[in-house]
C-alpha cells in the first residue's frame, strides 16, 4: 500500500456533547408599534441596472459580450 493513500477508516471522531438543560423563558416581546420603521428603498429605473451589468461584463471581459 501507498504510504499516501487514505485510510478506508478514518479514525472516529469524538461525539458532542448537547446541553441538556431546559430551554430558557422567552424575552418580552416588544408590540409591533414600538418598533422603528423599515429601512427606506430606493429605486432605481431597471435601465441603469442593465447598463451596470454590461459594463461590468466588458470589464471583466466576459465571453459573449462586446
Amino acid at each position: 500500500m501507498d504510504s499516501n493513500s487514505v485510510s478506508p477508516m478514518p479514525e472516529l471522531a469524538p461525539i458532542a456533547e448537547f446541553d441538556k438543560s431546559p430551554p430558557s423563558p422567552p424575552n418580552e416581546e416588544v408590540p409591533m408599534d414600538d418598533l422603528p420603521p423599515p429601512p427606506a428603498t430606493i429605486t432605481q429605473p431597471e435601465g441603469k441596472k442593465i447598463k451596470v451589468n454590461i459594463l461590468l461584463r466588458r470589464v471583466l471581459k466576459i465571453p459573449g459580450y462586446k
